[in-house]
């Protein structure tokens, strides 16, 4: 029994430790996007090749690509970062369930509630 304890101990610890990591993965990249500037995973992409244009194409009308061009970095990370939160969230869960494991594996604990004793009045 004692054994037991102690593996559920032991992997209550590593299941809360990989959570507490992919939080801090997920937060450190945000960190890293919005405040240091850096360019998140390129998700969208459009492939505009000018071999594709030819003569019976009207130039005057707007492509989707020529006009999805300017949105994908935003597209970008908006996706990006609903990945990092789906992590994050993620993450906490997997933490919140290393801390069940954690107290299920401790021993059952007792408190006993003091009594409060009234102090008796004495008619002297």
């Amino acid at each position: 029994m004692k054994q037991k304890q102690n593996n559920d101990k032991i992997v209550g610890y590593v299941i809360l430790i990989a959570g507490l990591c992919v939080m801090g993965f997920s937060i450190a990249s945000m960190i890293s996007v919005f405040i240091s500037g850096k360019v998140p995973v390129n998700i969208l992409t459009t492939n505009i090749d000018s071999t594709q244009s030819n003569g019976s194409q009207n130039n005057s009308a707007p492509s989707a690509e020529k006009i999805m061009e300017p949105l994908n970095p935003m597209f970008n990370v908006l996706i990006w970062f609903i990945m990092a939160y789906i992590l994050l969230a993620g993450g906490g869960r997997v933490a919140s369930l290393g801390i069940k494991m954690m107290k299920a594996s401790l021993p059952d604990v007792v408190t006993i509630k003091e009594t409060q004793v009234q102090p008796s009045i004495k008619n002297d």
